[in-house]
């Protein structure tokens, strides 16, 4: 999406890793797609494109619906190289196995017997696999040499322990699940290059923002406890880290003091621990986390002064709860200021509040809140605008995205009337049209006996009139 600001840093990225792959690989064609034009906007749709970027891999026609965290020429490059080839390339000699130990991670595998149940588990894992390299040997000298004792599994980097040697069993969930833990350093420093390492799994992540030399040294200390391992990411969030991330986790900018955040990515939920940063008080905060003791942490903006004065309100998170759950028909807009899609829907909306605000005053309240600086509990917003209803009356269910439905004023209004199941609005008039042809049909009635001819003439006048009346109806509920 050209707004997309992680877009705009993969792009020179991705076209240098095209020039680098049309040398090597010319079968291989990189291509992009603006998901959000007009003309190629149901692309998005048809590939099921939820974010951006989303990166999807096609042969021969068909979708393999991978979406890799590859964010640098070289993982880019990396990604295509391994989707092309086999999924575990061979090691024939001491040479090339002394290469691959200069390299950031290799999971390597020591196999004699190609048809063991071993070596099947180890090619599903790399067949799976879409970030890791992994190589395969078929020599018992070099084996020996490195002290495997086939089959074997040895992963080799270049931090913290060189090589480790996986002591689990020959599975591909267990594989995976045993390269992820070790294919990242147990403490990452958060930038635009470390980033896909911390966010390429569902692992709970822990931050320490504004790092001292104290806090730091704890937060190693904790990063390296087996208790920990392969349970957390843990990342220091200095300098070098993105300030939208900062904006989006809720760090409060100017702080000098070091703080603790943990991110279930899961479920976007986040915590925040305040105070100093000792080993001891990050062992509780995460102890409090794993027993749903560590209470959610919400952003919140200050209430705007006037918020409640236009027909539309301003919310902040702290009024959230009260607002919604009103004897009353709501809606909120959950926006970002940078947003396009919001900034088109924004005349839109305020006009249909408008309208409700007129037709049924009291009853139907609109409302929006910033997204970027606020936070409901048990609302996940997916993107922006995010347009929630919540009827009056059942207020305890999960409110109803109206998001997609959001398009042209009418497209509003309708929505809106047939969500709430709100009554016709009558036009000016129409109740005393009603009310004359009732009278009119009972004086009629009165008739009936002493001026029969005239009375069947009378009532199939009323008849018709009552007809004018529901096609009165009928044309105002089409319009």
């Amino acid at each position: 999406a050209p707004w997309c600001g992680h877009c705009k840093n993969l792009a020179p990225e991705y076209a240098k890793a095209a020039t680098e792959l049309a040398e090597i690989l010319p079968d291989v064609k990189l291509v992009k797609v603006d998901a959000t034009a007009s003309e190629s906007e149901y692309l998005g749709k048809l590939y099921g494109v939820e974010g951006f970027p989303t990166l999807k891999w096609f042969v021969g026609g068909v979708l393999y619906d991978k979406n890799p965290m590859v964010r640098r020429k070289e993982e880019i490059v990396r990604w295509v190289k391994k989707n092309s080839g086999p999924p575990a390339n061979k090691i024939e000699d001491e040479g090339q196995l002394e290469e691959l130990k200069k390299r950031r991670f290799s999971v390597v595998g020591f196999f004699q017997d190609e048809k063991s149940d071993e070596y099947k588990a180890f090619l599903e894992a790399a067949e799976e696999d879409q970030i890791y390299d992994y190589f395969v040997v078929h020599k018992p000298a070099l084996a020996q040499q490195e002290g495997a004792k086939e089959p074997a599994l040895l992963f080799y980097r270049d931090f913290d322990e060189n090589k480790v040697v996986y002591d689990g069993k020959f599975d591909k969930s267990e594989i995976l699940n045993a390269v992820k833990v070790h294919a990242r350093p147990r403490l990452i420093t958060m930038s635009v290059e470390t980033t896909p390492l911390i966010f390429e799994n569902q692992l709970p992540k822990i931050f320490l923002f504004n790092p001292n030399e104290k806090s730091l040294s704890a937060f190693k200390e904790a990063s390296d406890l087996m208790q920990f391992r392969g349970k957390y990411i843990f990342a220091v969030i200095g300098e070098q880290a993105d300030p939208e991330f900062a904006t989006f986790i809720g760090a409060e900018k100017g702080k000098k003091e070091s703080e603790l955040f943990i991110l279930n990515v899961q479920n976007m939920k986040k915590y925040r621990q305040q105070g100093v940063v000792t080993l001891d008080a990050i062992k509780n905060f995460l102890s409090d986390f794993e027993n749903n003791k560590a209470p959610i942490f919400l952003k919140s903006s200050p209430v705007q002064e006037g918020w409640d004065k236009g027909v539309v309100k301003e919310l902040a998170s702290s009024q959230w709860k009260e607002f919604v759950n009103q004897d009353k028909h709501v809606v909120v807009e959950i926006y970002a200021p940078w947003c396009n899609h919001c900034k088109e829907l924004e005349p839109k909306y305020a006009r249909a509040a408008e309208y409700f605000d007129d037709k049924y005053p009291g009853d139907v309240i609109f409302a929006k809140m910033d997204g970027t600086s606020n936070e409901a509990e048990d609302i996940n917003v997916g993107g922006f605008p995010t347009v929630l209803a919540f009827p009056k009356g059942l207020k305890q269910q999960q409110p109803i995205d109206l998001s997609e439905k959001m398009r042209g004023l009418k497209d509003i209004v309708r929505t809106v009337k047939e969500t709430f199941n709100l009554p016709a609005v009558k036009r000016e008039g129409e109740d005393a049209y009603e009310a004359a042809a009732l009278r009119f049909k009972a004086a009629v009635k009165k008739l009936q006996g002493s001026l029969e001819p005239a009375a069947v003439q009378l009532n199939r006048a009323a008849e018709h009139i009552e007809k004018m009346v529901e096609a009165a109806k009928a044309k105002r509920q089409e319009l």
